[in-house]
């Protein structure tokens, strides 16, 4: 979409297709009607977000192995080399919940824009308050190596503010 903002884009997609609210902003508020808990699974907002044509770099869990995550690493790195939008989900290691995140990228006029995903199956650590999708602009995206965190992030750095721009809370 040459001309627009991208993450002004993905938040109205999400406010049209789901009832999505911003950022917890000083209300403390925030998140999609709990009357559907799908709404806020991190396939449902990465898949209602993500440009038609983006490529799929997977959806990795934790019995994986390493190649796997180096497969997808790669597939994103020749997704931003073609300027392909790419979209990917990982498992993280938890201990009370299951936690998992997830990358979209899309090009703007030749610029790349990614978004970062987190999703926490139960964040009070084990009280079952509902699971949390949180989701960042990344303010850049490189490729680190060497590689020394590729089960967190892939071996990508991708700085966020600390507020995100939206916030999926199944239990509000």
């Amino acid at each position: 979409m040459p001309g627009t903002n991208r993450p002004a884009v993905l938040l109205a997609l999400c406010f049209v297709s789901s009832g999505c609210s911003g950022g917890t902003g000083e209300s403390g508020g925030g998140g999609l009607d709990a009357g559907d808990a799908s709404e806020c699974s991190l396939e449902t907002l990465v898949g209602e977000a993500a440009p038609v044509g983006a490529m799929d770099c997977g959806t990795l869990t934790l019995s994986g192995d390493d190649t796997d995550f180096e497969a997808a690493r790669s597939c994103v790195s020749n997704a931003i080399d073609s300027e392909t939008s790419f979209r990917v989900i990982w498992d993280l290691q938890g201990i009370d919940s299951i936690p998992r995140a997830a990358y979209l990228g899309a090009f703007d006029g030749g610029t790349l824009l990614v978004t970062r995903y987190g999703f926490d199956s139960d964040p009070s650590g084990g009280s079952d308050v509902g699971a949390v999708t949180s989701v960042f602009e990344c303010s850049q995206f490189v490729k680190t190596d060497p590689c020394t965190n590729l089960r967190f992030d892939l071996c990508f750095d991708c700085p966020t503010g600390n507020e995100p721009m939206l916030r999926c809370d199944e239990g509000e």
